[in-house]
């Protein structure tokens, strides 16, 4: 298949980055050596499987972009999930007791992190609320819960798994504004969404106090459109891949936010690899 797109030159996060070809850069081994050597052990043996994948070349902000062919939304609202729900139960598989055991013990970490920012009397919205992992546990805090999710299959699901929370069906770009929320939370949303700017803007509308924000990093870089590049795995969704600084940079742009922490966890801490978990504080634009 055919990218009839043209790739973006200027980086999605830092104003003076522009955007290489990341198999180029293998291929060269010259400029950009140091981009090379510092993620070899993400990159692989395989080269030919960075195709379709592209690295900002601000050696400090690093922002790395897979350039998927398809609709990402509609990927999410629709097969993201396929093979994971039940269609007579009307619920997607939440895996084993123990593993069952193992998510809520990560969940209860992030409300740990966000404890000295949230209180119970907060209005609180998840997006993107999935398997409702965050909501079933966070219930039990917030009075004003809210989830929302862009999938049929997360309502369908989240009606059973967490019948006292109300989960809104929509793109997370497309939520209303009309309704504006103490703490809108995202855990490992970011990465998957195409336009991740609208979306850091999207969080300022929704927000009266902080944005959430938790995102993988260290994970393999291979191409997300040929499955023969990806081991045989189909997409998994994520078309971004951030640091600290270009985190950092996509939310404190235009004054909109400012960070007031940031921590990078262990494996299997807040989920199996690392993850960035954030807390913007929200800035009123002057």
């Amino acid at each position: 298949m055919e990218n009839d797109l043209k790739v973006p030159t200027l980086c999605h996060c830092c104003e003076d980055g522009t955007y290489g070809h990341l198999l180029e850069l293998v291929e060269t081994r010259k400029e950009h050596i140091w981009y090379i050597n510092e993620k070899s052990h993400l990159i692989g043996p395989n080269y030919n499987n960075l195709k379709d994948v592209y690295v900002c070349l601000n050696p400090v902000c690093k922002h790395v972009y897979r350039d998927y062919y398809g609709d990402s939304a509609e990927y999410h609202e629709s097969d993201y999930r396929e093979d994971q729900y039940d269609d007579v139960k009307n619920t997607l598989d939440l895996g084993t007791t123990e593993e069952q055991m193992d998510r809520a013990r990560k969940v209860n970490h992030q409300m740990l992190l966000m404890k000295h920012f949230a209180s119970k009397d907060d209005t609180t919205l998840e997006i993107a609320s999935g398997k409702g992992y965050f909501l079933h546990s966070a219930k039990k805090y917030f009075t004003n819960l809210k989830g929302s999710d862009i999938d049929p299959k997360v309502i369908s699901h989240n009606a059973k798994y967490n019948p006292e929370v109300e989960v809104i069906l929509s793109d997370v770009l497309k939520l209303p504004e009309n309704k504006k929320y103490d703490i809108v939370v995202a855990m490992d949303v970011l990465e998957h969404v195409e336009n991740i700017k609208e979306f850091a803007q999207k969080m300022h509308s929704l927000t009266n106090k902080y944005a959430v924000i938790q995102i993988p990093v260290e994970r393999g870089l291979k191409c997300p459109n040929d499955p023969a590049l990806q081991g045989g795995r189909e997409f998994d969704g994520h078309l971004h891949y951030f640091s600290e600084f270009s985190l950092n940079n996509l939310f404190i742009k235009d004054d909109m936010f400012k960070c007031v922490f940031m921590y990078k966890s262990f494996p299997k801490e807040l989920a199996n690899g690392r993850e960035i978990f954030a807390i913007f504080e929200k800035k009123a634009k002057q």
